[in-house]
């Protein structure tokens, strides 16, 4: 064992089971790729686990936390920005058994998005839910803008639909109900419609 330098730390070095154990704070400097520790001297070792039980602190850079044998993946703080770079083979995954929630405060609040194994990707706008995925589809509170929008199978309007541009149909449109009308006109002046008995095309206007 060893005591590092002004912090007060302790490091193990754990030859036999290949492990580096650091009780307490290590605040490294920067060394470029120098590693801690040799096996009875020559090139630095190179540890397959290091436990810290305190945390670990390092240096603003653009080196910060390296992964994998050539540093594919590197996690840093460079002064103004916290990056998690990844330029090596491969997708980069993440993975979690219980979900993974974005959020924009350290606090947890402000959900910008949720996704739920096995269930919904949710995503928010100023932490109220806008869009989900759902069994049978998506699922959109509010509002929805569309420059376009193709609609390739049945879709279902429980509530008003509105056009301003107007609605070009290839296929036929059925109005399940027989409580439903369809209406023309600014003021609806022209309807059509069954009542369960007969059909009607009423016109109202002037």
């Amino acid at each position: 064992t060893m005591t590092s330098s002004g912090t007060g730390s302790e490091l193990t070095f754990d030859y036999a089971n290949n492990k580096l154990i650091v009780d307490g704070d290590i605040i490294p400097s920067s060394h470029g790729s120098g590693r801690l520790g040799t096996n009875g001297g020559g090139s630095p070792k190179k540890w397959s686990q290091a436990f810290f039980t305190n945390g670990v602190l390092v240096d603003d850079s653009t080196t910060g936390l390296s992964l994998g044998s050539g540093f594919d993946t590197k996690f840093y703080h460079n002064g103004s920005n916290t990056n998690l770079d990844h330029s090596g083979t491969g997708g980069f995954l993440f993975r979690s058994n219980n979900g993974i929630m974005l959020t924009g405060s350290t606090s947890g609040g402000k959900v910008m998005a949720n996704f739920t194994p096995d269930g919904s990707v949710d995503l928010y706008h100023a932490n109220s839910k806008k869009f989900e995925t759902t069994a049978y589809g998506t699922n959109t509170t509010g509002t929805a803008v569309n420059d376009g929008m193709v609609v390739a199978g049945v879709s279902t309007f429980t509530g008003t639909l509105n056009s301003t541009g107007g609605i070009i149909l290839t296929g036929n449109m059925s109005v399940a109900s027989d409580t439903a009308k369809l209406f023309f006109g600014v003021s609806n002046d022209l309807s059509i419609y069954h009542d369960g008995n007969n059909s009607f095309i009423n016109d109202t206007g002037t």
